[in-house]
């Protein structure tokens, strides 16, 4: 064999022993003992100790779905007895499956209502209706309704909570396989934070879907 042949042959030996070693050295520092608990759940839940919550996003939701719709109306009236045109109201109200949620009576010296202010929670399907029969009990002087479109905010906190429930779920899963006393610590803080965040974003949902399925109208007699 030439010298040549000889130097290309120890080489080629010397780069795969290089490689092999190379693999070796890798498998060594993946691998780990049994009393390591992964700081993140396989189905992509954040870091036990880190601060990102995985909280996901409104992307990737259907865009056909129903509208929300935060509905909100004032109302000006006046009548001989503003007392008796309130109770007419309220009465109405309760037909229409609503409920007054505020009522303020305001009476002169001598005791005489003179005026009453009434907060009046309407079904969404039924505010049209309602506000059409006002002119049937009193005079309407002022009339006004405005609508907020709140179809994204609803649709991202929906995302927000599914997301949260199934952190919360993935995590409540390693917490019964913790091996060590701060594995546990970690992952019940963890479980701790996700659970807060969870319990807000619900209240807030609440206070959506309660705007959204009742109108609320403001009416000063």
């Amino acid at each position: 064999m030439h010298v040549y042949e000889r130097m290309v042959t120890n080489m080629k030996k010397n780069t795969l022993l290089a490689v092999l070693a190379l693999s070796a050295i890798g498998l060594a520092g993946c691998s780990f003992t049994g009393s390591e608990v992964p700081v993140s759940d396989t189905a992509g839940a954040p870091a036990v100790g880190g601060n990102t919550t995985d909280l996901g996003s409104a992307a990737g939701i259907s865009s056909v779905r129903d509208e929300s719709i935060i509905t909100t109306a004032y109302a000006f009236l006046t009548g001989d007895d503003p007392a008796a045109v309130a109770d007419e109201v309220e009465k109405r109200s309760k037909a229409a499956q609503g409920k007054i949620d505020g009522r303020s009576v305001y009476s002169d010296n001598d005791g005489k209502i003179t005026s009453v202010s009434l907060t009046v929670r309407i079904p969404a399907a039924e505010i049209d209706s309602f506000l059409t029969g006002l002119d049937q009990i009193a005079t309407v002087h002022s009339l006004s309704q405005n609508s907020t479109d709140v179809t994204l905010t609803v649709t991202d906190y929906e995302a927000r909570i599914s997301a949260l429930e199934s952190s919360i779920a993935r995590f409540t899963a390693l917490e019964k396989s913790a091996k060590t006393t701060q594995d546990l610590i970690e992952i019940e803080s963890a479980l701790a934070d996700r659970q807060a965040q969870l319990e807000q974003l619900q209240s807030e949902m609440r206070y959506y879907s309660d705007q959204i399925a009742l109108s609320t109208i403001q009416i000063d007699i």
